[in-house]
């Protein structure tokens, strides 16, 4: 690939993708699932409404 500029080399990422961790997939499945790092405050899903009320939002800004 030809590069105009002052770096000796270019990094496309494949040396970070080497150094990542290996992660169990049933471990991501219980961090997403459970109680971890939850707020107790804020009921599951709390943030749908505030997001269909913001796209209603857009959509009257589009149509006026």
């Amino acid at each position: 690939m030809a590069f105009a500029g002052t770096y000796d080399r270019v990094f496309d990422g494949t040396e970070w993708a080497a150094q990542a961790p290996e992660i169990d997939p049933d471990i991501l499945a219980d961090l997403e699932f459970s109680e971890i790092g939850r707020d107790p405050r804020f009921l599951p899903g709390w943030y749908i409404l505030p997001s269909a009320f913001g796209g209603l939002l857009v959509l009257v800004a589009l149509l006026t």
